[in-house]
């Protein structure tokens, strides 16, 4: 489902960066680069994609895609999470 912009409090891509919840992964405390957001929009992570809407040459995407795109990536069981970190 898309971004409400009518709805949902919309954050610049920059304001992202940080989020508290982007900013436990690997480097806790670190901000998340900027790249990395764009890449996880257009991209995804695992067949993924980190919704966000385009409002005239800016994006924004909101709390509520970054707790969905985190909630998605996030393996099913812990013996998934295994074979994941193996295979990598």
């Amino acid at each position: 489902m898309a971004i409400d912009p009518e709805c949902e409090v919309l954050i610049h891509l920059g304001d992202a960066q940080q989020h508290p919840l982007l900013r436990q992964g690997r480097h806790p405390g670190k901000p998340i680069s900027y790249s990395s957001i764009e890449r996880w929009i257009t991209h995804g992570v695992r067949g993924v994609k980190l919704e966000a809407v385009k409002i005239g040459a800016t994006r924004f995407t909101s709390d509520g895609a970054i707790r969905k795109f985190i909630a998605a990536c996030q393996p099913s069981t812990p013996t998934q999470a295994k074979r994941e970190h193996a295979a990598a």
